[in-house]
């Protein structure tokens, strides 16, 4: 037995981020609407959206938008607390079942009402 024989396995925190999918939805007219949530290695939560087509040339006329929610690792549990669940709920769990496809609209609604800390930022 080595030295650290008494330590038991070890876990390593996660590298990179863990991710799904809430929205990929594709219009008749040729928009294409994605949102994806994201958990970091730190904790934090993004929720990243991607807009292309006729749907996004009212934002910008070359039909591209892509838009970011970011809240702190400390006020994830606050949202989810915010949305209706648990504060120690897993975040991207929560979202996958609740939140996806027609409700992911509501749900960046109550993500941009939220009280605690959080930021929005557009690139085009």
């Amino acid at each position: 037995m080595g030295a650290y024989a008494d330590r038991g396995p070890r876990r390593r925190p996660p590298t990179r981020a863990r991710r799904v999918c809430l929205r990929d939805t594709r219009r008749p007219e040729g928009s294409r609407l994605r949102l994806d949530a994201e958990l970091t290695p730190s904790g934090d939560l993004r929720l990243r959206g991607h807009d292309e087509g006729p749907v996004a040339e009212r934002i910008n006329p070359e039909g591209d938008y892509r838009y970011l929610h970011h809240v702190p690792a400390g006020a994830v549990g606050e949202l989810l607390v915010h949305l209706g669940h648990g504060p120690d709920a897993d975040a991207l769990t929560v979202l996958a079942s609740h939140w996806s496809d027609a409700a992911s609209y509501r749900l960046e609604e109550l993500v941009q009402s939220f009280p605690g800390p959080h930021a929005f930022s557009t690139w085009e």
